[in-house]
């Protein structure tokens, strides 16, 4: 997280910094990001960063854990608004998503986040020391609590201590989706966002009805 020094600033100081970092994580991986690329862009003294982000993990998780409160928040938005269901929630989340990927100013960020991070990298963020924020594992609990807390269980055939699994396993396939999404676009734009939305929602119902079918041809739970 950013240092006091750096909510200090001015909110201006505090935006020029943040959409430098956008811009230069936009336009390459991660790994090939360097300190020197931000504060050039940022037109900031290399000692000043310091002052500001503990190192370029600190910025990039800093940069990541806004894209992430946003979405959680319309997540348990649209979850209270659809009375607990979570299957109608996700479905929704969904639509709101596609059309953040197809418009958002960020998404060069994101697709750079989703097609080029390695397992390393994550886990770079994941050890993280006890005076910084929580690692992406700890947040995701906390907000599968809260999504928990207001999902109308009676929709669901599960038990609540089977909820942090499922929850988890929705949000990697939406994880997956998104990957694909990009890997889309660059080959076939016009049809990036229809197939996305088809492949999300055709896993989707997977789950909520289920593959299997009983011997007289229906559903194996029905």
């Amino acid at each position: 997280m950013p240092s006091r020094t750096f909510f200090g600033l001015s909110a201006g100081k505090q935006r020029k910094i943040i959409q430098a970092a956008r811009t230069v994580f936009a336009t390459a991986p991660y790994t090939e990001v360097t300190i020197a690329d931000i504060v050039s862009l940022a037109e900031i003294p290399r000692g000043s960063f310091y002052q500001y982000f503990a190192d370029k993990e600190d910025l990039y998780f800093y940069l990541l854990k806004t894209f992430m409160d946003d979405f959680q928040k319309k997540f348990i938005s649209n979850l209270e608004d659809l009375h607990g269901d979570l299957f109608a929630t996700f479905r929704l989340s969904l639509q709101q998503q596609t059309d953040f990927l197809a418009t958002s100013p960020d998404r060069e960020l994101l697709r750079n986040l989703f097609m080029r991070i390695d397992y390393h990298d994550f886990q770079k963020f994941s050890q993280r020391q006890a005076h910084q924020p929580p690692h992406p594992h700890h947040l995701l609990s906390m907000w599968s609590a809260e999504v928990e807390q207001k999902t109308d269980f009676t929709k669901l055939r599960i038990k609540p201590d089977q909820f942090y699994l499922l929850f988890r396993m929705l949000l990697m396939i939406l994880g997956h989706s998104t990957a694909h999404y990009f890997s889309t676009v660059e080959e076939q734009p016009e049809q990036a966002s229809e197939t996305f939305q088809k492949q999300y929602e055709m896993v989707l119902s997977w789950f909520e009805h289920g593959v299997a079918l009983n011997s007289q041809g229906g559903n194996k739970d029905a």
